[in-house]
């Protein structure tokens, strides 16, 4: 049987969750929720270098289990270690949450992770796609060719945003004195289309030379844009950028450069933060750590739903299918609420969890532009508790591994999946059906560079078009 000793490890620990719960009879739940703090880091280190091994430090489920331990896992290391309390959460209001909300995290993040790890046993599959996309050289360089056009305008939009932040905040990108002006959103939609560009360049299946070049050039706009404070973002980008790199070119990575660049994300991550906030005077310990410590805040938005359950209740569509509802509204409803910054009218039209939790913890932080964002697993929990948790944990692992197993059929497919895995790996800290809002965009982009490169095809006389012509249909699928 394949993948047996990964079953045995799924076993084992199911066998430790049930047993675990007669140790509790004889157990505080304070004494309860550190030893569930303790399997918990332990489950994870296991399964994490099983996967590993399985699927390398960059298949699409290790890099997720890797967001997932910087945005929902690190805290508690921290609190292991005495580096912090995780109980103690100053997520725009100060709560200390009680022993039995810990335990349900805790107990949250051990189904989670088992039931994901369930479903990759079963799901993943060493197809080699990467060797059956073959190279579109058309759409390779009218793709390539456009990048490099708009990346001044891109740059510029970046340039603006760092200038605001410096001059009037990070709160000025969200509390609509950005969006509401005409040129900087028209900037805004330009930077935008320039990752959906990027994904069409991707799906061309390009030379190593020129995804060497054009890469170079996005993670260059991608760190500027970093530098404005859109930290979590520009750290998605990067890894999608290591990701097809490591799958499509079989690029060998080794410990110590998985350390180096961990270490480099970091470290710039970090001094963009101290310039944003004006800190100056900390060493290079506690900015590693206070690293982990700021981003691994994304747990406490499940611990406030566990913790104010019954106060904070739910009234609307569950929180994970709100953004197919947003989207709708964009298209058919008042988009023009969505780029006046938080207000009470936005609040009123969606049910996203961030917006709701973070007005209803503190209106005033809300309305001056701050919000907690989301978590699928705050989401998760709120639709269904722990079955909910372990159910539909199981069945997203499930949806991502079998599209990935199914991207290399064409490469509007593959594209799709570029979507899907930046909205995947950032699920810690969002909400995974965000996707959906970037495949009209995207679709739009690709089916125009699609049409641009056949009738260059059709219309050329040069010697070196000859024989490459071939219907638009045949340009989308192939």
């Amino acid at each position: 049987m394949k993948n047996k000793n990964g079953y045995f490890i799924f076993l084992f620990f199911i066998i430790i969750i049930l047993f675990q719960k007669l140790l509790a009879e004889f157990m505080s739940f304070h004494g309860y929720g550190s030893f569930l703090k303790i399997e918990l880091v332990v489950m994870f280190v296991v399964i994490y270098i099983y996967v590993v091994k399985k699927s390398g430090p960059l298949g699409t489920y290790s890099i997720f289990l890797a967001t997932s331990f910087i945005f929902l896992y690190s805290r508690i290391v921290l609190d292991i270690f005495k580096l912090l309390k995780f109980e103690e959460s100053v997520l725009f209001s100060r709560i200390v949450l009680n022993d039995l909300t810990v335990i349900i995290v805790i107990e949250c993040l051990l189904f989670s992770l088992l039931f994901s790890f369930l479903a990759f046993l079963m799901f993943f599959r060493k197809s080699g796609w990467e060797k059956k996309i073959s190279t579109n050289t058309s759409l390779e360089k009218i793709s390539m060719w456009i990048l490099f056009i708009l990346a001044p305008l891109v740059i510029l939009d970046a340039s603006l945003k760092i200038y605001f932040v410096s001059q009037y905040g990070y709160l000025s990108l969200f509390d609509g004195l950005f969006v509401q002006n005409p040129v900087y959103r028209l900037l805004g939609y330009v930077s935008r289309s320039y990752i959906y560009l990027f994904y069409v360049f991707l799906s061309s299946h390009p030379t190593k030379a020129n995804f060497k070049k054009t890469a170079g050039l996005f993670i260059l706009i991608t760190l500027l844009d970093m530098l404005a404070g859109k930290r979590g973002e520009a750290m998605i980008l990067l890894l999608i950028v290591l990701w097809y790199n490591f799958n499509f070119y079989n690029g060998k990575i080794k410990l110590n450069q998985i350390i180096l660049a961990i270490g480099s994300v970091v470290v710039f991550s970090q001094l963009t933060l101290m310039l944003r906030s004006g800190f100056s005077n900390i060493s290079f310990l506690d900015g590693f750590l206070s690293f982990f410590e700021l981003n691994g805040m994304s747990i406490y938005v499940l611990g406030y739903v566990v913790e104010l359950r019954g106060l904070f209740v739910n009234e609307g569509l569950p929180y994970f299918l709100s953004p197919i509802y947003d989207l709708f509204l964009r298209i058919l409803g008042n988009s023009a609420v969505f780029y006046q910054g938080n207000t009470l009218e936005l609040l009123e039209s969606t049910n996203y969890l961030g917006r709701q939790l973070t007005y209803f913890i503190n209106p005033g932080a809300y309305l001056n532009g701050h919000g907690t964002g989301t978590s699928y697993i705050a989401e998760f929990y709120d639709f269904g508790g722990l079955v909910g948790v372990a159910g539909l944990s199981f069945l997203v692992i499930v949806f991502v591994l079998n599209l990935e197993n199914m991207m290399h059929k064409n490469r509007f497919y593959f594209m799709v999946f570029l979507a899907v895995l930046y909205r995947f790996i950032y699920m810690p800290r969002d909400s995974l059906l965000r996707f959906l809002s970037d495949l009209v965009p995207m679709g739009v982009i690709y089916i125009s560079i699609v049409l641009i490169t056949h009738i260059l095809l059709r219309t050329s006389s040069s010697n070196r078009y000859k024989g490459c012509d071939y219907s638009i249909e045949e340009s989308i699928q192939n």
